[in-house]
């Protein structure tokens, strides 16, 4: 009997397997307590015992056998280590505590029992440690007689890592998966979550962003709610700032494992309520890809976490962090996909032949391609047949050898319009270096075009009229010059301004105006040859360019037809419009040796037309530049002349034709030039209107007036009211009225001893406007007169609304009064009585002769003034004349 149980424990691992070893320790046991052995079986006995007790304890596997009321006979260490529990507790107890059978949770044998009629095995389930924790077992039962007893052993083996590891491997899969489909952190990661809570069996995880400005974005949570509402309330931050010294924020700073126990000083504020919701023992582990920090998985739990748990929540991130890193690059090419397909320009991707693989929808738009038209096509889709194919073979030699090229084409849309674009063609490499694909952009510049065309167009030609404007006018005209000089023949040159042609626009508007420029350039062109070059060179002005038998006779000719044409009646819109006009003519080589000379000289010849032979024409002389140059000289002392007070006033009187005193002033002024001494204001005051100097030319005047007024004043003399010429661009000017308030206070006078005058036609201008300065200057007053009536034109519904107090018989009326013409005498007693029946004085100037002021006085004029009397004498010779005795007429 001892030989049967002398057998080494190799043979008997081999035989009897784990089940058996512990039915034959059982047998054993129990012979040795029937004591029907010898001393020498029995000293066998407990060898083999022991020696099987060895086996049974060092088992990887757990084995545990019941009994048939399924109370636990026995345990081996592997057991009750998978169990948490000893052979002690558990001895004579149900199996049931800790295998119970899910479908009958009473049945004292448990899974054992259940699983004993199902075969030997092994057979999954879940078993039940002490403590109430879960363990997922693989499991193989045996059923033998032991003593007439019977015996059921099972042999244990924990599945539960391997589980794990499984679903950990399903769980990866799941994430990859959705990564592949395209969906981000915001979705995925609190699945993540969720699933580790549930595989760990812990309390809580979460999962960080990392952001480029230090800040840390919570992307996915599980776990207590208040822990949630916690970290979403918080700036999560990876910085080293007070928000970023938790594990999460080191972990991402540094790329390490932050391990976090209940006694570790790193729990801080970010995870007090963890603490208060039981856990205590956490894990943060950063998500990289690579040397790039992405973010970090963080991981809790009310119990220690194992190093098992640890190894394989790490190796979770580490895939975790491969696939947030395709994510964000999905999301990054998605961004330039969507960039790429909504830009502005059209794409389009061909393969190493030049084939499209891919085209966005600006393409479409611009070409009318759409993919699937495009694909599999070269871009020969779009040949205009503007391009030369050495263009082309430029085009492919640059790209080939991996050079980007740009250019401009004209292009052919799928309905046959032209449209133009500046291409760019960049090649793009593979990993070994080899072209592999060609991005082709194209800018649509055809509107660009047309505007520079536009705009080339509008820089030399007339919009309106479409005649070349000055500038191409005076390249062509160049270009006419270098012939002429090469063929040694004459050159004309001719200037033509319409008369008067703004007062069409002011009265009958722009459109009119618009209207008749048309009509006028028509005829230009009848009246001119083809081989002449007409050009609208400004506003009213135009000029021709006469190049074939250009002599001085041609020229002459050519001017009346154009003044012929421009003179005939227009009628638009029922309205019968009649226009003048002057030309001015150069000859080359006679008047100029270029262009800018004969352009200057046509132009002065027109201005002397204007001035000397309205509707007719004139050629250029050298006079006209010498009365240029003065001209010229003379504006330039009479600016200079406003500012170094090289003016003064001279003083004409005005007489009561009943008594013969004074009874006012007219100041006149005058120019004390350095060089030519005292200047008269018919020499200058034309050039001060024509140049714009008459505005500071008429406020300096007024500022002598009131000066020397005040100065009378002061010296006591018997002040007369004093008259101050204001000419139509001081009228017209905004802030006339505010002006002469600020001048008169200035000079402390009272307002009625200043006397405004205007010319009729000045006044007539803008009647409006001139109504409201005119009532303005009134109420602050100052006296009103209007000079030169007669010449003008005047409106009588206005004259009687005007506030005028005086009206002043123009001297071209009065200097016939003596003689026989009857014409003059009429048209001043009209004035006179005009002047009376309005209320006003009536004031004659320009009287030289006894018979002038004998009509004047027998017409009941008011008021006279002129040689007769006295000339215009310097301020001093005034108080004289104010103190002196009435002038004494002879009858």
């Amino acid at each position: 009997m001892a030989a049967a149980f002398s057998l080494s424990s190799a043979a008997i691992g081999a035989l009897l397997g784990a089940a058996l070893l512990a039915v034959a320790r059982l047998v054993l046991a129990a012979r040795r307590r029937t004591r029907a052995l010898s001393v020498a079986e029995r000293l066998d006995a407990e060898a083999v015992e022991h020696q099987l007790d060895a086996i049974f304890d060092h088992l990887a596997d757990g084995v545990l056998t019941i009994d048939d009321a399924g109370l636990v006979r026995s345990l081996n260490p592997a057991a009750a280590r998978l169990f948490g529990c000893t052979l002690v507790e558990m001895e004579g107890r149900p199996v049931s505590r800790l295998l119970p059978d899910p479908a009958d949770p009473d049945r004292d044998g448990g899974l054992m029992t259940a699983l004993a009629t199902a075969g030997p095995g092994p057979h999954d389930c879940q078993g039940r440690r002490i403590d109430g924790g879960r363990l997922a077992l693989e499991m193989s039962v045996s059923t033998v007689s032991v003593g007439g007893r019977l015996l059921k052993a099972g042999v244990l083996r924990d599945i539960g890592g391997r589980k794990l590891d499984a679903a950990v491997d399903v769980l990866v899969q799941e994430v990859n998966q959705r990564v592949l489909q395209g969906e981000g952190m915001d979705t995925l990661m609190p699945i993540l979550c969720r699933r580790l809570v549930e595989l760990f069996g812990v309390g809580l995880a979460w999962v960080a962003a990392r952001e480029v400005d230090g800040s840390a974005s919570m992307q996915g949570f599980a776990g207590p709610g208040v822990i949630e509402r916690h970290l979403r309330g918080l700036a999560l931050r990876w910085d080293d700032s007070p928000l970023g010294r938790g594990p999460a924020g080191r972990a991402m700073r540094y790329g390490m494992v932050q391990r976090v126990v209940e006694d570790s000083p790193e729990w801080d504020d970010l995870l007090e309520p963890a603490r208060k919701a039981g856990l205590r023992d956490g894990i943060a582990i950063p998500l990289r890809a690579g040397q790039q920090q992405l973010g970090a998985l963080s991981v809790y739990a009310n119990r220690p976490l194992k190093p098992s748990e640890i190894a394989r929540l790490e190796d979770i991130a580490a895939r975790v962090g491969i696939a947030v890193q395709v994510m964000n690059d999905q999301r990054r090419l998605r961004l330039q996909g969507a960039a790429i397909g909504a830009a502005a320009n059209a794409i389009l991707i061909t393969d190493q032949q030049g084939r499209i693989e891919w085209v966005n929808d600006a393409f479409t738009r611009l070409s009318g391609y759409g993919l699937g038209e495009a694909v599999g096509h070269t871009p020969r889709l779009l040949r205009s047949g503007s391009q030369t194919e050495a263009f082309y073979h430029d085009l492919w030699s640059t790209i080939a050898t991996g050079r980007v090229w740009r250019g401009e084409l004209i292009e052919r849309r799928k309905d046959g319009s032209l449209y133009t674009v500046e291409q760019t063609v960049t090649p793009m490499r593979d990993r070994n270096g080899h072209i592999s694909h060609y991005v082709v952009v194209h800018e649509d510049v055809t509107d660009r075009k047309r505007a520079e065309e536009r705009i080339r167009y509008l820089s030399s030609y007339d919009a309106l009229t479409g005649l070349p404007n000055r500038i191409l006018f005076r390249e062509r005209l160049r270009q006419a010059v270098a012939r002429a000089e090469v063929l040694g023949q004459p050159l004309g040159v001719l200037f033509l301004d319409l008369d008067h042609f703004s007062s069409v626009n002011d009265t009958m508007g722009h459109d009119l105006g618009d209207r008749l420029l048309t009509e006028i350039v028509e005829r230009l062109q009848v009246a001119t040859r083809p081989s002449d070059s007409l050009a609208r060179v400004g506003g009213d002005e135009f000029a021709v360019i006469l190049t074939e038998r250009a002599g001085s006779d041609s020229a002459a000719i050519l001017a009346r037809r154009l003044l012929d044409a421009v003179a005939r009646p227009y009628s638009i819109d029922g309205h019968e419009v009649h226009l003048g006009s002057s030309v001015g003519i150069s000859i080359y080589p006679d008047d100029g040796g270029d262009a800018d000379q004969l352009i200057k000289n046509a132009d002065m010849a027109m201005y002397r037309a204007i001035r000397e032979a309205p509707n007719g024409y004139r050629f250029f002389s050298n006079s006209m530049n010498d009365e240029m140059r003065a001209r010229v000289a003379l504006e330039r002392d009479l600016r200079r002349a406003l500012g170094r007070d090289e003016f003064e006033l001279y003083y004409q009187p005005q007489l009561d034709v009943l008594s013969g005193r004074i009874v006012g002033l007219e100041a006149l002024v005058r120019w004390n030039h350095p060089e030519m001494g005292l200047v008269m204001p018919g020499s200058f005051i034309p050039l001060a209107e024509e140049t714009g100097l008459i505005i500071p030319l008429g406020e300096i005047v007024l500022r002598l007036a009131c000066r020397q007024i005040r100065l009378w004043i002061d010296a006591g003399l018997n002040m007369v009211p004093v008259a101050v010429n204001v000419s139509a661009a001081q009228l017209l000017r905004d802030g006339l009225v505010e002006d002469i308030a600020m001048i008169v206070g200035e000079s402390g006078i009272p307002p009625r001893w200043l006397e405004l005058e205007l010319t009729e036609s000045g006044v007539m201008e803008d009647a409006l406007a001139a109504e409201r300065t005119l009532r303005a200057l009134d109420d602050f007053g100052t006296k009103i007169a209007i000079d030169d009536f007669g010449t003008g034109y005047s409106s009588l519904s206005y004259l009687k609304r005007f506030p005028v107090h005086k009206l002043k018989i123009d001297q071209s009326f009065v200097r016939s009064l003596g003689d026989s013409d009857g014409n003059d005498a009429a048209i001043a007693r009209a004035i006179i009585t005009l002047g009376h029946s309005l209320g006003m004085t009536v004031v004659s100037e320009g009287v030289e002769t006894a018979a002038q002021l004998s009509y004047l006085r027998g017409q009941g004029c008011d008021v006279v003034q002129g040689f007769l009397f006295s000339r215009p004498v310097p301020a001093r010779d005034i108080p004289a004349l104010l103190g002196g005795s009435p002038y004494k007429a002879a009858e």
